[in-house]
């Protein structure tokens, strides 16, 4: 009898604690979503419901969605590793460093909390011929660049900007995985002679792996649905070179007014994010050991 009142007692526990994490889930997670399905099936514009059609065009008939998808693509294919390798070998650095850290960590990650719009505004006049960039450039006896006014140079420049905002996040976690290593391997590898590159590619490496991959993972989640330096910088071009996905879902939302077209791109969007991130988590999935 006692141990069916303990029993209970958990089982009230457990669903207390679940509770406001559920009803955050219903009412910001899955409750949109549902709503963007069903928005999808209909064209607002004429008030009808139109099934399938909305997908249809997005996937065959569009060629605005694919050229979007490759931009979105290069976007992450810069962005990733131009915040995941500075923040690794900066955290490294940062490692060994004993006064002072905690002052430099806050001088990376400053950045990373800074207002998008706000971060994106000011580079959108070190971009300009006059900007910060171009006078550095100018006074190395290089041509000034167009940047973000370049079909070539806007995507790059939009990616690197975003990468340099977002290293501080990296470095953090970074450093907490490397501080979670055991010092008696880096003793071990002293001890047999290792040089600093070995001991960070043989030991380091392999060790914060997982940490990479969750990095991977999640900063894939994130430049996918880029959009605010996209906004405020070059509102999809020149010529549509910077146009992303996220970015022509605004555009079929609030320049077009098709609400449902929309909403069907947003859910092809989640459809593709959860298929990069499973790719993502089996082709890094193996076994640690520590």
């Amino acid at each position: 009898m006692a141990q069916s009142k303990l029993n209970r007692a958990q089982s009230r526990f457990v669903w207390m604690s679940l509770t406001p994490i559920l009803i955050y889930l219903v009412t910001f997670v899955f409750y949109p979503f549902a709503t963007s399905v069903y928005y999808s099936l209909w064209d607002f514009f004429w008030d009808e419901f139109v099934g399938l059609a909305n997908y249809k065009e997005a996937i065959f008939e569009d060629s605005a969605v694919p050229e979007a998808l490759k931009n979105t693509l290069i976007y992450a294919a810069i962005r990733i590793p131009a915040t995941i390798i500075p923040g690794f070998f900066i955290a490294l650095a940062l490692n060994r460093i004993l006064v002072g850290r905690g002052f430099m960590i806050f001088g990376f990650f400053a950045p990373y909390i800074t207002s998008m719009v706000a971060y994106s505004a000011i580079f959108l006049y070190m971009f300009s011929n006059l900007g910060l960039f171009n006078v550095v450039l100018q006074a190395l006896g290089l041509p000034a660049q167009p940047f973000i006014r370049s079909v070539d140079e806007a995507l790059p420049s939009l990616a690197l900007m975003d990468a340099f905002k977002n290293v501080g996040f990296d470095v953090l976690i970074f450093m907490a995985a490397l501080q979670n290593i055991p010092r008696s391997l880096y003793d071990a590898t002293s001890i047999d002679g290792a040089s600093p590159w070995q001991t960070t590619w043989f030991v380091t490496i392999p060790l914060v792996a997982p940490t990479i991959l969750f990095l991977v993972v999640i900063i894939s989640i994130w430049t996918i649905q880029v959009f605010e330096p996209i906004y405020v910088l070059t509102q999809g071009g020149p010529l549509g070179s910077t146009r992303t996905v996220v970015y022509k879902i605004w555009e079929a939302a609030f320049s077009a007014g098709r609400v449902g077209y929309a909403a069907a791109l947003s859910v092809l969007l989640f459809l593709i994010v959860g298929v990069i991130s499973i790719v993502q988590l089996r082709i890094g999935r193996t076994k640690w050991e520590y």
